[in-house]
């Protein structure tokens, strides 16, 4: 199972408290700011896994949700590398779809992947604009500002 590696990362200790700082370092543990679509967060990371989370401590309604995280980023069904279906990685999407459902799957390194994305992002604007790629930057909010009853989900 891959782990992240955040030894020599010093940088993301920089919103700690030095004496705290120096608790983590004595220990071999960290404390690194982070934030999802459900709030900033405190990830704790111990020889270079994450072993626990906190809310951030300004948040006045913060989500549970953060507290899955660590078991979520090691759990034995999580993808842990990109995955292309074959036939369209053959033939770079001009399959018409034709293997959709029925192929298999093969890995990618996450470089193959990020040029296979940036290649059909820029094939779609190019034969179809910019107005045909929809990007939703809070995907997965809006469920979350409704269990939180934020106003522009209450009922009029």
């Amino acid at each position: 199972m891959a782990q992240t590696d955040l030894s020599g990362r010093s940088d993301l200790l920089k919103a700690v408290p030095a004496d705290e700082t120096v608790r983590m370092a004595s220990s071999g543990s960290s404390r690194v700011q982070h934030s999802s679509h459900w709030g900033a967060f405190e990830v704790e990371v111990a020889e270079g896994r994450i072993v626990g989370t906190r809310p951030f401590a300004k948040d006045p309604r913060p989500s549970p949700l953060s507290q899955s995280f660590p078991e979520a980023v090691y759990h034995p069904t999580r993808i842990q590398q990109p995955w292309v279906r074959s036939g369209w990685l053959e033939g770079r999407g001009r399959d018409g779809g034709a293997g959709r459902g029925a192929e298999p799957f093969v890995p990618v390194s996450w470089e193959r992947a990020l040029d296979l994305v940036g290649d059909e992002i820029s094939r779609v604007r190019r034969d179809h604009g910019n107005e045909s790629i929809f990007a939703a930057p809070m995907a997965g909010a809006a469920p979350d500002a409704c269990t939180t009853r934020q106003p522009s989900c209450t009922a009029s």
